[in-house]
């Protein structure tokens, strides 16, 4: 999982390059950016991802 020390660095950069029309993403970036290393080191298809990361296909 992501640190809160590597977000702290990393969530404003995330926050800058994020559009703000439209609705608040579901689910939150960090949650996003924690399921994408999460699949690569397990090797789960996305429809695999625990309930942790939110809905499988909204990741």
């Amino acid at each position: 999982m992501i640190t809160d020390e590597i977000w702290s660095v990393l969530g404003p950069m995330v926050e800058r390059c994020c559009s703000k029309l439209g609705p608040e993403p579901e689910p939150p970036d960090r949650r996003f950016f924690e399921a994408v290393p999460y699949r690569a080191r397990t090797g789960v298809p996305w429809c695999g991802l625990p309930a942790e990361f939110g809905a499988w296909d909204a990741v």
